[in-house]
């Protein structure tokens, strides 16, 4: 049976959950009983089999309402038994796969209480299933994956693939790794060697300029400028694969033209990877937020699983 969750006391000045240990060992995995939801647990089940799984999930009051006076039972108590067949499916899934999972049922607003439950339990990592801009509304898809972008100190990933496809998939599979320089992006190197050791991986670097490279562009100023992106971006690829092949990884390069965040999903869709990692902020994002940026539009708007390294 799940238990109810109730909050503690959160120490704000606690940082040790981003950086006390790139192993990913205790994951939440949001359920609100919606096939993306389980989409993203069956992703993680089979991308981190060593891990301990967390399955959560949040009674909104704001959606329910008495039915009034003809009402059988109070709503609080149909709403946990529905809680407890969504988790239930989260156990079997857990249990067809020979993983431990524990299920947790809170209420409250969604995106509040799965970032305190992650920061009181320890969370290193979650996983949460995402429409994405599809019209398709529920309490853990849309806004609440990316309030959790925002706010968790945490790695996050972002399936947004239809439940099939996850099942399909054999993770970690074919990784592209966007890398800029950046800090973050030397980060999501290390968390992917530590993570998926038998991973094979092309690292990629985008040139940022408003166009595509084409034939055309040959001859003119336009091949000028790339030529002095080319060779700064050439030497951030060969340190991320020095990096990566030093874990016994095998890895790929390439350079790309165009937007980053639309280059990187194109690039990952023609090439058919499996999944993204990428840090979450690059050397652009000075606040260290990523409202506007490229990592949240990549997550906001890939078909593939996208994780987010902090």
């Amino acid at each position: 049976m799940a238990g109810i969750f109730e909050p503690q006391r959160v120490n704000r000045g606690v940082t040790a959950l981003a950086c006390s240990s790139i192993m990913t060992t205790h994951i939440l995995t949001p359920i609100d009983g919606s096939e993306q939801s389980y989409a993203g647990l069956a992703y993680g089940l089979a991308s981190f089999p060593d891990a301990r799984f967390t399955a959560m999930h949040i009674i909104d009051r704001r959606r329910h309402r008495d039915e009034g006076p003809g009402a059988s039972r109070p709503w609080e108590e149909r709403a946990e038994e529905q809680a407890e067949r969504f988790l239930e499916r989260a156990q079997d899934m857990a249990d067809d796969n020979e993983q431990s999972i524990e299920t947790e049922v809170a209420f409250g607003t969604p995106h509040k209480q799965l970032i305190r439950y992650a920061l009181d339990a320890d969370i290193d990592h979650v996983i949460v299933g995402s429409h994405g801009r599809s019209p398709i509304k529920s309490p853990f898809l849309g806004r609440v994956s990316e309030a959790l972008l925002r706010r968790l100190p945490v790695s996050v990933t972002i399936v947004s693939a239809p439940l099939a496809s996850v099942e399909q998939t054999n993770y970690p599979g074919h990784i592209l790794l966007p890398v800029d320089g950046s800090r973050h992006a030397m980060d999501a190197i290390e968390w992917v060697a530590a993570s998926f050791p038998t991973a094979s991986v092309t690292v990629l670097h985008v040139l940022d300029v408003p166009f595509e490279y084409t034939e055309e562009a040959r001859g003119t100023y336009v091949e000028g400028l790339l030529e002095e992106l080319r060779a700064p971006g050439e030497e951030i690829l060969v340190e991320a694969a020095s990096k990566l092949e030093g874990h016994g990884i095998q890895t790929e390069t390439d350079l790309s033209t165009g937007k980053p965040s639309s280059s990187i999903i194109a690039y990952a869709t023609v090439h058919e990877t499996d999944q993204i990692v990428m840090g979450s902020a690059g050397r652009s994002d000075l606040r260290n937020v990523l409202v506007g940026s490229v990592a949240e539009r990549v997550a906001r708007d890939s078909p593939l699983p996208v994780t987010l390294i902090r």
